[in-house]
């Protein structure tokens, strides 16, 4: 014959010590994961200048005025300007990270300005690389001297080992050759 007990402890309720740990590191990762996420996109917002009243031409034309202040070497031609110098972005925030840098303007098909990074100093070309379009409504591009204004952007062109002037004007042109857009960087601003 056998005897059948009842189990004196009451059913199991709430959680178990174990249980409660493993819910805390959960929410603990996911809170560290939301706020690298947040800090990001705060850098990336802190790093473009205030929008204001000048919006994106604002925003153009101090990413311009940077690059043509770092710049140390300048190749210029019709359509294009190349600036050798410390232009290079954090590719993450888009800060300056003052690394060496290629930064060509052009203007390509259809009226857009273009700016293209390529890192100089051997890191991962994808870091800080690549092309963005500018602004639309630019058929050509002009790089001027402050000192006596002459075009840099003329048929001639300056080579590369030019060195850049105190003072620079660029001036971006809409097809009717009209300015649409004018940064001046370095003496005389």
């Amino acid at each position: 014959m056998s005897r059948t007990y009842a189990d004196p402890r009451p059913p199991r309720s709430g959680l178990t010590l174990v249980e409660l740990t493993l819910a805390l590191a959960l929410a603990a990762m996911l809170a560290a994961a939301t706020a690298g996420v947040t800090r990001g996109f705060v850098a990336r917002r802190d790093a473009l200048p205030p929008a204001g009243a000048g919006g994106p031409d604002r925003r153009l034309d101090a990413l311009l005025r940077a690059d043509l202040a770092a710049a140390r070497r300048l190749h210029a031609r019709p359509g294009r300007v190349t600036l050798l110098g410390y232009g290079g972005r954090d590719a993450r925030t888009g800060r300056p990270n003052g690394r060496p840098a290629e930064v060509t303007l052009s203007v390509v098909g259809g009226g857009w300005l273009v700016r293209s990074v390529r890192p100089l100093d051997g890191a991962d070309p994808r870091a800080g690389a690549g092309a963005t379009l500018l602004r639309p409504g630019v058929a050509a591009l002009r790089c001027e001297r402050l000192d006596d204004g002459t075009d840099l952007t003329a048929a001639e062109g300056v080579t590369a080992t030019a060195p850049v002037p105190d003072g620079l004007r660029l001036i971006l042109l809409d097809a009717a050759g009209r300015p649409v857009r004018e940064v001046v960087a370095g003496a005389g601003r």
